[in-house]
């Protein structure tokens, strides 16, 4: 019976050290070799800060400050604008005469949002793809979208 408990033992805490291993990760964005910066790199630089800060808080991923001791790198690319139309995301009410009275008509009226989308590129070893996310979205943004490639692939990973 002892023998049990303490095997118990020593298994949950070998699970519990092994789920709470993060991923280790370097984020990065390309630089011009001339040295110049424009309006795009230091959008792509802040972007790399706010992954980091948002990385703090990650139960999946770590930072890391070298690639050679990260085992997925992320290449913050761009920003892109979108917009998406919602067309019954309001109704609007117009008057209309019909029949010697006046009437209300509700109909949909279109609704435009735009949308900015953080991309990167996922690297890992000879291996890469495509990951973007809305700005300021915790549950679908950039990070969430590098979670959760990372929660799919952590089998592969830990090869």
């Amino acid at each position: 019976m002892r023998y049990a408990i303490t095997s118990l033992l020593i298994l949950v805490s070998v699970h519990s050290v092994h789920a709470q291993t993060k991923t280790p990760v370097y984020v990065f964005t390309a630089k011009d070799p001339s040295g110049f910066v424009d309006d795009a790199t230091k959008a792509r630089e802040v972007l790399v800060i706010v992954l980091l800060n948002e990385m703090k808080k990650s139960k999946t991923l770590e930072s890391v400050d070298t690639p050679e001791a990260a085992k997925v790198h992320i290449e913050v690319k761009d920003k892109a604008t979108t917009e998406e139309h919602d067309s019954m995301a309001a109704l609007g009410n117009h008057l209309i005469r019909q029949g010697g009275g006046i009437r209300s008509l509700q109909t949909p009226v279109s609704e435009t949002k735009t949308i900015t989308l953080h991309k990167a590129t996922l690297h890992v070893g000879e291996y890469t793809t495509d990951v973007a996310g809305p700005a300021g979205d915790r549950k679908n943004g950039l990070l969430a979208a590098i979670e959760r490639w990372v929660t799919s692939n952590g089998t592969q990973l830990q090869k």
